[in-house]
């Protein structure tokens, strides 16, 4: 005699919370007190189910209620796709002390010739124009002091989730920290994008493998725009690479009685590294 299954009228109840579903379905099975074959009539019920193609079953109960009556539970679940890559980004200002500005706005200085007794006229004035220092500033007899101001900053992060990583890539990774990209990368030209390094925790399996898929690992990177037309003093800089070091040279400049500071010339220097950051491959 063929057992016979019935569905529950209390089965396909579905809890959802933010990351997972859970589906139960209940059965009640009729004709056997043998337990182990109830649970196999089960499988075989459940593999015939569309709810089965669709999520994982987790977790089975087959209870002998008595008189050739089983109650079977299934639990099936279905967990949100995994999270593998996160960007985080910020565009807090940082502070750098600069010596050039990009022009002076207003300028003066004591007129020794101005005589107070006189009455201020084209020919009597209490001020005029300042030295021209081209820009410097915070000029005095011993060089030039510059002043700290708030400078535009955009940095991120881009976070993975990896099954496993060998050292040959954190070898590489330790490589290119610090270096900026030759090429295009992530968005960002040739010359913009630096890579900051890596934060994460590393954990070693069995046969010296390394996991990562416990916690995050952290892709540092900072950017800075390229320039063109970069106006300094007297000069116009063509084009700058963002990472690039600018500087100015200042002289002693003898002004008819007065020794003033100017810049002289101005210099891009390379002070970074510069290699693929293709390889990173994130």
């Amino acid at each position: 005699m063929p057992l016979v299954k019935i569905e529950s009228f209390e089965s396909q109840e579905i809890t959802r919370s933010y990351d997972v579903s859970e589906r139960q379905i209940k059965v009640t099975i009729v004709g056997t007190e043998d337990t182990q074959v109830a649970e196999s009539e089960f499988y075989a019920w459940l593999g015939s189910t569309i709810v089965s193609a669709s999520n994982g079953l987790v977790q089975t109960n087959v209870k002998h209620i008595g008189g050739g009556v089983h109650e079977a539970t299934a639990v099936y679940r279905q967990s949100a796709p995994e999270v593998v890559k996160t960007i985080r980004y910020r565009t807090t200002g940082q502070t750098a002390r600069i010596i050039q500005g990009y022009g002076t706005q207003y300028s003066a200085e004591l007129n020794p010739a101005f005589n107070s007794n006189q009455p201020i006229g084209s020919g009597n004035q209490p001020y005029r124009p300042g030295p021209n220092f081209n820009g410097l500033i915070g000029v005095t007899r011993d060089g030039v002091e510059g002043v700290d101001i708030p400078v535009p900053s955009f940095s991120f992060s881009i976070d993975y989730r990896f099954s496993s990583m060998d050292q040959a890539y954190l070898n590489l990774v330790h490589r290119l920290t610090g270096c900026v990209n030759t090429l295009p990368y992530l968005g960002f030209a040739t010359g913009e994008l630096m890579f900051a390094g890596l934060e994460g925790e590393i954990g070693e399996g069995v046969g010296g493998a390394i996991l990562l898929s416990a916690s995050p690992v952290s892709f540092l990177f900072e950017a800075i725009p390229n320039a063109t037309n970069l106006t300094v003093g007297p000069f116009v800089i063509p084009f700058k690479y963002g990472w690039d070091y600018l500087w100015p040279r200042t002289i002693e400049v003898a002004t008819g009685s007065t020794v003033i500071r100017q810049t002289k010339s101005v210099h891009v220097d390379r002070v970074l590294r510069w290699a693929n950051l293709q390889q990173l491959g994130v």
